[in-house]
């Protein structure tokens, strides 16, 4: 019994005691919720306190807490505990881990130190703004992996980051306001295999090839946009204590000597990816390249390279990127031998000759835009199955486009612009890439024939055959790519009519060009409303008329405008020279930035909305912008605007000084009602012209607030009224044309407004007064009359005399009185010649 017992009990005793050993880790995965077996409590403490220094604005940490179901920290989000000792070895909050719009603030607690057991630790993606990168890091000894990346740390990477020895990962890229004098602490990290420093400032550290050649270890090696300086003369020091280094990215510095060549072959038989585009490197590319045989991907692009391109490069060759460079001379045609090559860029070279029949058959991307290439495209290309994307823009290519073409089913992109490419365009074009093709810019060749109907192509984003001699009706399949977002077809014979049929499924078009396809008329329904929101809108010398297209007024983000037959943009605005009549709409509420206007109907009086005209801007107006490449590359890039005006009679080019050209143009149209009093609240408006409207009503009251004002022309209307007397206090009014009109009275006294010539008032005959030599009728009336300065003179000489007689009457009344009343003897002298004289006069009487 005791032996059945026994014998029972051993191997029961084993399981036992096997799941006692085993408890930890059982624990930690049974008890994932329970907090006494899966979580322990210090390490529960210390994340706590770490979540209290964090500003949670998307609710990450919302399953960190204290609450009854939330006490296992081992389930919190981002934490990861040890199967075998409950210990937090895992902290992994990256931003770009589950979501880039989500991220955390605020301070990395000291708490942190509480995890001491920590090997993975990632917060990057965080916004850690204006902190400095928190030296305890550096008391992780365990940790083999991190990472933050793009955290907005400032200041210098801490040295104390060199404890980490058992480090096999460390990402601090994205933190451009970080800093460094030296790497020698990267020394202690014996065990580093990936290293990414993108964006770091680096401009400090001269040694920076020694300290890399510190780390046996090292597999990947990111140094992008470090701003590192150049190497000095090469030395028998920089020897590679390991040749394990596989991908090496020093692109975006300012490397410019060929000393960084030697180092660089020391990596000969590891390296698989290198790049050192966007750099400043000069002579001529070495062959040496080609003797690094492990190579795959290559990339010398925008330095300053010359010479030829060597006829060798390793067989293991995926991507060669050599564009933007001074090479010269012809493309090798071992490129045709190169069987693993997906990816050639030669654009923008001095390459001549012409193109090789042969290239791999495997690429996918093929670039040599931008040279000086001659000849025909070779009818091979038709091989080139794999092809995605061909550009072939900018050479001296001749011929007609290969009937090989129709076998690229996988194209995307097909760029084949400003080359003298001539013959018929197919109406079924590349009929095998219709659901892929993206991208179609044939423009400024001399292809001729009717437009294609690109039936069935529901991917492509961007069509531009504009600069050639296509002619016949725009097809109304063109509807039928809802996928566009460009469309550009100038300077062709296109003729017929464009309609909402057209465009009505174009719901993603932004950019709309049709300009100078004179035969062309736009024919759209006054309540039609597009689907699509245009950034770009071209139609100059189109038929547009006779009346304003009200579809305008639904597109809200217009930068350039142009239906006239010149050309403008918003901050331009030309729709001159057109003849619309009726009211343009009152839709120009959305278009802020506008310096130039040129409308050439009532006028809108939401003008005043034009901020732009309203405050003091730029002299130069500059725009960046994104040009699409193809499907994951793009480029930014800039330009300052231009632009050709008539200013004060004669055409003028204006660019560094544009911004300050404030123009409001609506000249020769049948624009009417009257001057919206709100165009006087723009400011900084420079010129106003109205000319040759059928404008009626006053002048503004207001416009003498417009200080700018430099040239002001409202000639040529049937404005009535009297002249303001505010426009006389406009001091910088040099141009002024009121003539033609039905203005009347006199014209306000003034320095400015009597300066200009007779002309400026001709053709209102009921206008008076300085410059023109007819008189106001008061002029007349006062010619007969006493002036005002003879009212002044007669008033002054009647009050003197009134003066004269009250002092005669004084002094001669006291003079003779006053001198009875003082003096006796005269005042008896004096009635004795009164009584005398009396006698004297009733003698004479009676006689």
């Amino acid at each position: 019994m005791l032996e059945m017992v026994g014998g029972s009990f051993q191997p029961l005793l084993g399981f036992t005691l096997l799941l006692l050993c085993v408890k930890p880790g059982l624990g930690s995965s049974i008890g994932e919720g329970d907090a006494e077996v899966g979580c322990i409590g210090r390490e529960r403490q210390a994340l706590l306190k770490f979540k209290q220094g964090i500003v949670d604005d998307f609710g990450i940490l919302s399953s960190w807490g204290n609450e009854e179901d939330k006490t296992d920290c081992c389930r919190w989000e981002g934490v990861q505990c040890s199967n075998l000792t409950g210990h937090v070895v895992m902290l992994d909050l990256g931003a770009y881990g589950y979501n880039e719009s989500r991220y955390l603030r605020g301070k990395i607690s000291h708490s942190l130190l509480g995890l001491q057991h920590l090997r993975h630790l990632d917060l990057s993606g965080n916004n850690f703004e204006g902190e400095s990168m928190p030296e305890f890091i550096g008391s992780f000894t365990k940790m083999r992996y991190l990472n933050l990346s793009s955290t907005h740390f400032f200041g210098t990477l801490p040295y104390q980051l060199g404890n980490l020895s058992n480090l096999n990962s460390l990402d601090l890229s994205g933190n451009s306001h970080m800093s460094s004098e030296n790497l020698d602490w990267l020394s202690h990290l014996s065990s580093l295999t990936h290293l990414n420093l993108n964006g770091v400032n680096l401009s400090k550290v001269i040694q920076w090839p020694e300290a890399i050649t510190k780390l046996p270890s090292l597999i990947e090696l990111h140094l992008k946009s470090c701003d590192l300086p150049s190497l000095a003369t090469p030395s028998l020091s920089l020897v590679n204590s390991s040749a394990s280094l596989v991908l090496l990215d020093l692109s975006f510095n300012q490397l410019h000597t060929a000393s960084i060549y030697p180092w660089l072959f020391n990596f000969s038989n590891s390296l698989v990816h290198l790049d050192l585009s966007y750099n400043l490197l000069r002579g001529s590319l070495l062959g040496a390249f080609g003797n690094m045989v492990s190579l795959a991907y290559l990339d010398l692009s925008k330095n300053r390279l010359g010479g030829r391109i060597p006829t060798h490069f390793s067989g293991s060759l995926v991507h060669l990127e050599l564009s933007n460079n001074f090479i010269r001379g012809s493309i090798p045609g071992t490129f045709g031998n190169m069987t693993s090559l997906a990816s050639l860029g030669l654009s923008r070279n001095r390459l001549k000759g012409k193109i090789p029949k042969s290239f791999s058959s495997s690429l996918v991307y093929l670039d040599l835009s931008g040279n000086q290439i001659q000849g025909s495209i070779p009818d091979t290309f038709g091989n080139m199955t794999s092809l995605r994307t061909l550009c072939l823009c900018s050479n001296q290519l001749e011929g007609e486009i290969p009937k090989s073409f129709n076998n690229l089913c996988k194209l995307q992109t097909l760029e084949l612009c400003r080359n003298n490419l001539a013959g018929v365009l197919a109406k079924n074009l590349l009929p095998c890439a219709n659901d892929t093709l993206e991208i179609l810019d044939l423009s400024r060749n001399r292809f001729i024939g009717s437009f294609p109907d690109f039936i069935g192509f529901s991917s492509l984003t961007r069509l531009e055959l504009g600069y050639n001699q296509l002619n016949g009706n725009l097809p109304e399949s063109i509807a039928q790519l809802s996928q566009l977002q460009v469309l550009n077809i100038p300077w062709n014979s296109l003729q017929g009519t464009v309609s909402e049929a057209h465009l009505f499924n174009l719901s993603k078009l932004q950019q709309f060009d049709l300009s100078f396809n004179s035969l062309l008329t736009l024919n759209f329904s006054s309540d039609w409303v597009p689907q699509f929101q245009l950034t770009d809108i071209l139609l100059a010398s189109c038929k547009l008329g006779p009346h304003f297209p009200g579809w305008l007024r639904s597109q809200k983000g217009v930068g350039w405008l142009d239906i006239s037959v010149g050309c403008g943009a918003v901050a331009y605005l030309d729709l001159s020279n057109n003849l619309l009549s009726g009211e343009l709409p009152d839709c120009w509420a959305q278009w802020k930035g506008i310096v130039v206007l040129n409308l050439e109907g009532m006028i809108p009086r939401c003008f005043s909305n034009f901020t732009a005209m309203d405050q003091k801007g730029n002299l130069v107006i500059g725009y960046n912008y994104t040009i699409p490449y193809f499907k994951e590359l793009s480029r930014r890039s800039s330009y300052i605007d231009e632009q050709l005006l008539q200013w004060k009679g004669r055409e003028l080019e204006y660019k560094r000084t544009l911004g300050l050209v404030k123009s409001i143009d609506l000249s020769s149209n049948k624009l009417g009602g009257e001057i919206p009093r709100e165009v006087t609240d723009l400011l900084e408006l420079v010129s106003l012209n109205l000319s040759r409207n059928n404008l009626i009503g006053l002048i503004p009251p207001t416009i003498g607030q417009l200080k700018a004002l430099d040239v002001l022309d409202l000639s040529r209307n049937q404005l009535i009224g009297k002249i303001p007397d505010g426009l006389s206090e406009i001091t910088r009014l040099s141009v002024l044309d009121l003539s033609n009109n039905n203005l009347f009275d006199r014209i306000p006294l003034g320095t400015q407004l009597q300066s200009f010539n007779s002309s400026t008032y001709e053709g209102n005959p009921q206008l008076c007064g300085l410059p023109l030599l007819k008189k106001c009728p008061r002029d007349e009336i006062r010619k007969d009359s006493p002036t005002i300065e003879g009212y002044i003179r007669e008033a002054a000489n009647d009050l003197w005399l009134c003066i004269s007689i009250v002092l005669g009457f004084i002094i001669g009344f006291w003079g003779v009185c006053g001198t009875l009343i003082l003096k006796t003897s005269w005042r008896i002298a004096y009635f004795e010649f009164v009584t005398k004289a009396k006698d004297y006069l009733l003698r004479i009487a009676r006689n």
